[in-house]
């Protein structure tokens, strides 16, 4: 899935979802995502939990609008989708503040790299055995990346589970919210040079 996309929603108009692909329920195994576009999942949208995401490349994919997930949006209305033993590598999401790469997905054994985001690389989500490495992020988000901005979800638990964070760079503030249960993850190089906190 090579340059799709749908650009042009507002605040104020309904978002579109799946740049690259729209998944409602199955598989979708060993694909590549690069440079597709869109207000919801630039590289992908899964619609449901019953939908497996593995194997995949997304890379250089794009928020465009007011939403989130420039690399993938799972349905934040559902159980978390399984995103297993992906590389999310340059996507980018910088069009406004509280933007994210990821967002309500269950990952495992992904690597998560290069990215600059106005909010949070990964929002969400749960993580296991994950390497999060060399991001930037430009306003909130904190070093654990993980940022639950939505006030319905607010509430939940989310885990970071034997996973790796090595030179992540926080420029603005930092706003990791909600509960989380962090086990047996290991933090190097990370910095946090903002003002605010």
């Amino acid at each position: 899935f090579t340059e799709n996309g749908q650009e042009g929603a507002t605040a104020a108009n309904s978002p579109y979802y799946g740049g690259g692909l729209y998944l409602s329920t199955g598989l979708c195994l060993d694909c590549t995502f690069v440079r597709n576009f869109c207000d919801n999942g630039g590289g992908a949208y899964v619609a449901s939990s019953s939908a497996v995401v593995r194997d995949c490349l997304f890379e250089k994919n794009r928020q465009t609008g007011w939403y989130r997930g420039a690399a993938i949006l799972c349905n934040p209305n559902s159980p978390l989708a399984l995103v297993s033993n992906c590389v999310f590598n340059a996507n980018v999401a910088t069009n406004w503040s509280g933007r994210t790469i990821i967002s309500n997905a269950q990952l495992v054994d992904c690597a998560i790299s290069n990215h600059v985001v106005y909010g949070a690389v990964v929002q969400n989500s749960n993580m296991t055995r994950c390497r999060v490495v060399n991001n930037k992020i430009t306003c909130g988000g904190g070093i654990d990346l993980d940022d639950i901005l939505d006030g319905s979800v607010a509430a939940l638990t989310r885990t970071n589970v034997s996973c790796l964070f090595v030179g992540n760079h926080v420029t603005e503030t930092t706003a990791t919210t909600g509960n989380k249960i962090i086990l047996n993850c290991t933090y190097v190089s990370n910095r946090f040079d903002g003002a605010n906190y």
